[in-house]
């Protein structure tokens, strides 16, 4: 039985027009990622699952098309090649469909609240476990289910322990991450947080609208992940610039 049934995403040029403003890159690596981003989202599998996100909550959708066009963008910025910047494609722009899930959307329709709502906050920390749950189960690889599960495993706020307990989710090598998801969920990580805190006011419930870009920095600055791959993030999306 599919979590998802297939449905409509916006035109590619669209999603182009969204997620180019925010990206700093040079001309060369703007076309391939332009080109590897119109690949994830024609990608049938990936059209129904961020499709139907899309129709259940516009603002998580746009978030999550955006944090795609930062992470394919940074990955090739540092030296991957378009199969590995298209996996990151894919795991960003799906990132955050456990957020589609009934339970989780009280949490996310209750941003202003969350905050002093643990039971709210509690039911916000499932999205990773499920979302990762859907990636396995429409057959997407170890990679991406990983990421999407771990994408919040480097704040130290007790996420992804809380979601990705073993007996509730079985994921492939599931006492530690494949070989090259690491670096995907480090800088899944990485963009997930700065698109929220920067570009997104309608979703963030960290400063109650878009944060500055010295917050931002220090935010990012605090997660458990390699430095290098923190400033190719802000190089990528300009933050060092505003």
């Amino acid at each position: 039985m599919a979590y998802y049934h297939a449905v409509e995403c916006p035109p590619v040029e669209s999603l182009e027009a969204r997620v180019e403003p925010i990206l700093d890159l040079d001309f060369d690596v703007a076309q391939l990622q332009r080109t590897v981003l119109m690949s994830v989202v024609a990608d049938p599998q990936v059209r129904n699952l961020a499709g139907r996100l899309r129709n259940i909550d516009e603002p998580t959708y746009e978030h999550c098309e955006r944090v795609s066009g930062l992470v394919i963008g940074t990955m090739l910025a540092s030296g991957a090649d378009p199969a590995e910047a298209f996996i990151g494609g894919v795991a960003g722009i799906l990132h955050d469909i456990g957020k589609g899930s009934r339970v989780v959307q009280l949490a996310v329709k209750s941003y202003n609240s969350i905050a002093d709502n643990p039971e709210l906050y509690d039911l916000l920390r499932l999205h990773p476990r499920i979302g990762a749950a859907i990636a396995q189960h429409q057959g997407f690889g170890p990679n991406v289910v990983q990421a999407i599960g771990y994408h919040h495993a480097f704040q130290g706020n007790g996420r992804p322990a809380y979601g990705m307990q073993a007996g509730i989710i079985s994921l492939p090598e599931a006492d530690g991450l494949a070989p090259d998801t690491p670096r995907l969920a480090h800088t899944l990580a990485a963009c997930d947080l700065v698109d929220a805190m920067l570009f997104d006011p309608q979703r963030n419930y960290r400063c109650g609208s878009c944060c500055s870009p010295e917050d931002t920095v220090q935010e990012v600055r605090s997660l458990q992940i390699p430095d290098a791959v923190i400033d190719q993030v802000l190089r990528v999306t300009g933050i060092t610039k505003l």
